[in-house]
């Protein structure tokens, strides 16, 4: 019953989800059903999966302190990391080589670093607003792309581009967010000039109280793996992949049943505030073997702190809203990691670290195919190796957890965050 009811939603799915450049999905698509398996957790251990963990500090100074990493891109012996205000180059051990480009508002600086890559050339592309600016390794100026995230070619009150990945130099992938309910387009590919190349056609259409530029719509996860970008919006049930002829072509549907979000809530004004009662697959991570989903559950979490904390936006009994899931490509078994009531927030969800004892590892993006790499707040590290959590923990290899003690006592509170790193083996 379960597999003919699994079969159905994929026929239904592919019929009604339609695809990239009007062509339909297959019904041979994998289902990924996360509405039966909100329950099903089990203790994962990191230890099915490899031994291989490497722990690289980012580098503290008086005169430069990075506070909190967005996104990392890592190229050759280069670590590229940034947030809104900072873009920071460091080397492959997490030493500081230099800041790129200046938070200001004059020439050849930005006022918010929305998003950094390479170059072919190891410059470096900084989206500032709508526009391109492209530095040496150095830090110095190069040069400005005007208007290339404007996205000229839509009726919009609002145009960006919001999230956009590197085809080549020339070209660029980037998520049309769909804050007005109508927006033709999901995706684009576009040019230095900001010119549109190729759309992919947004099929699902609807009425929204009023424009919106912010929350869910904006969120979309692009990854490379196996050579290819692969896409998926937070609120879409398919994730795709760009093939050759540079056409999304559909790979992953992740079935929520009754969580899913419905069209109608994702319209009204209050549709961010609502969000707390649905489960939405965040972010999608690859290898060989498996599927990590990164799955925020909201109001579903089912582990809580054991002492109240106060935040900014008050009193929580919760360290995350997120659950790791874990699907095998082999043979379809899909569950959740098993998250723990505890204050240590290291140790809430995630796979378990029976390596050295060190955090549990929930990754925050891919490096490479079989490479992960989760960033860890300097304080928050702290206090696990303060745990009785670490202290109490017996993993394979002592020698190993001995050695991330000896990192432990170098690294302080108010240091720049720590660069975990997870490489995967192929199972056999």
């Amino acid at each position: 019953m379960k597999k003919l009811r699994i079969i159905i939603q994929a026929t239904i799915l592919s019929i009604c989800i339609g695809c990239s450049n009007g062509h339909k999905i297959g019904n041979s698509l994998p289902v990924i059903d996360i509405e039966s398996n909100i329950n099903n957790t089990d203790v994962i251990n990191l230890s099915e999966f490899t031994d291989d963990i490497k722990y690289v500090p980012l580098q503290t100074s008086e005169d430069y302190i990075f506070t909190g990493i967005w996104h990392c891109v890592f190229l050759n012996d280069w670590i590229l990391a940034y947030n809104g205000s900072q873009c920071v180059l460091y080397n492959s051990e997490g030493n500081f080589i230099n800041s790129i480009g200046t938070r200001r508002r004059g020439p050849g600086e930005f006022n918010f670093c929305r998003q950094a890559d390479f170059s072919k050339d190891k410059t470096i592309f900084i989206q500032n607003s709508c526009d391109l600016l492209e530095y040496d390794s150095v830090g110095s100026y190069i040069r400005t792309y005007k208007n290339v995230f404007g996205i000229d070619f839509e009726d919009l009150e609002y145009p960006a581009l919001q999230g956009w990945h590197r085809l080549n130099d020339s070209l660029f992938f980037g998520h049309m967010p769909n804050n007005t309910g109508h927006i033709k387009y999901k995706a684009v590919i576009i040019n230095k000039k900001g010119q549109l190349k190729t759309g992919f056609i947004n099929y699902e259409q609807f009425q929204r109280d009023s424009p919106s530029t912010f929350g869910l719509e904006n969120i979309s996860n692009q990854y490379m793996f196996d050579g290819r970008l692969h896409f998926k919006q937070l609120n879409s049930d398919t994730a795709f992949y760009l093939d050759k002829e540079l056409k999304l072509t559909p790979e992953y549907v992740f079935y929520l049943g009754k969580y899913k979000m419905p069209i109608n809530i994702r319209g009204a004004r209050d549709g961010v505030t609502k969000k707390w009662n649905y489960i939405f697959v965040w972010d999608v991570f690859q290898t060989e073997d498996i599927l990590l989903l990164n799955c925020h559950f909201g109001n579903r979490f089912p582990a809580k702190r054991l002492t109240a904390q106060t935040t900014q936006i008050g009193t929580t009994w919760l360290n995350t809203n997120y659950m790791l899931g874990v699907y095998d490509k082999r043979n379809g078994e899909f569950k959740f990691c098993k998250p723990s009531n505890t204050d240590n927030a290291l140790f809430t969800t995630g796979i378990y670290n029976d390596i050295d004892g060190g955090p549990r590892f929930f990754p925050d993006q891919m490096v490479n195919d079989s490479t992960m790499v989760m960033f860890l707040d300097a304080k928050k590290f702290k206090d696990h190796m303060n745990s009785k959590d670490f202290k109490n923990s017996t993993p394979k290899y002592p020698a190993k957890k001995i050695k991330l003690e000896t990192l432990s006592e170098k690294v302080s509170v108010m240091d720049n965050s720590i660069l975990m790193f997870v490489t995967f083996k192929k199972k056999k």
